[in-house]
């Protein structure tokens, strides 16, 4: 299912708030590099600061370009049409930021649905509360339903926010840290070997393991490439004694500290 044909790249459409005037616009990339894609360079350094993130290198630029262009992303940001003061950021960068794409949900071994998924969404603090998300969420998924997908997800940082949409908890995370300081005592039985391994081989399988996962576990969705494209991590592999590669476990390494999931 692709409810993005490709001749609709662009839309655009003007509103207004409390005085403020916007030009709200739903774009796709273009093929080539950021040098062919400016209104995605722009809406990026929005979402990074919208996340109170770094400004966004250019390597990481183009390798979140090249992922989002291969998942088909439709891109919605919202912009300023007010006159710009002195200093500040320019109309080329959205106050608003919006993004969704085609997924597909497991509901059980061999069952599967379409799936509508939304992210990147933000807002700068200038200009909230004039119903620039709304606006983005409720044409985004009004054009779900007409493409006929049963269902929209997304991972909500600030919950709260999302019911008034319609979106509920779907399932939860739950994060486990494990003292290995000291001396592990396991009650089963170990099985297979764990090993380091180059995080480049483990970016070339890691999508067919998760793709054996996916197709067995209620609630899983498909991956964009992003979550192959592996960097400054360290790796092990789980190989059972049947032989073959079966999980990977990753240690991301941090300034001064180790986070292991």
């Amino acid at each position: 299912m692709n409810a993005t044909p490709r001749h609709e790249q662009t839309r655009e459409s003007e509103y207004s708030a409390r005085g403020n005037d916007y030009v709200l616009r739903r774009f796709l990339a273009n093929e080539g590099g950021t040098d062919a894609n400016p209104e995605f360079v722009e809406w990026n350094r929005a979402v990074a600061q919208g996340f109170h993130g770094r400004e966004p290198g250019q390597e990481a630029t183009e390798r979140n370009l090249r992922s989002m262009r291969a998942a088909g992303t439709r891109f919605r940001a919202a912009y300023t049409a007010d006159p710009v003061p002195t200093a500040a950021l320019g109309a080329e960068r959205p106050v608003a930021t919006f993004c969704s794409w085609d997924s597909e949900l497991t509901l059980g071994e061999g069952r599967s649905v379409p799936a509508w998924l939304v992210s990147e969404v933000t807002v700068r603090p200038t200009h909230a509360r004039r119903g620039l998300l709304r606006r983005l969420m409720t044409t985004d998924l009004t054009e779900a339903h007409e493409a006929g997908f049963p269902i929209a997800a997304l991972t909500a940082s600030e919950a709260t926010i999302y019911g008034r949409f319609g979106f509920g908890a779907g399932t939860f995370n739950t994060e486990i840290t494990v003292d290995a300081h000291t001396r592990l005592q396991l009650k089963a039985p170990t099985v297979g070997t764990v090993e380091m391994a180059d995080n480049h081989a483990v970016a070339e399988l890691a999508p067919s393991i998760f793709d054996r996962f996916h197709r067995v576990t209620a609630g899983s969705l498909t991956r964009t490439q992003k979550w192959w494209d592996i960097r400054r991590i360290q790796l092990v592999v789980a190989t059972p004694r049947s032989g073959g590669v079966r999980w990977f476990v990753v240690s991301r390494q941090q300034i001064g500290r180790s986070d292991r999931s």
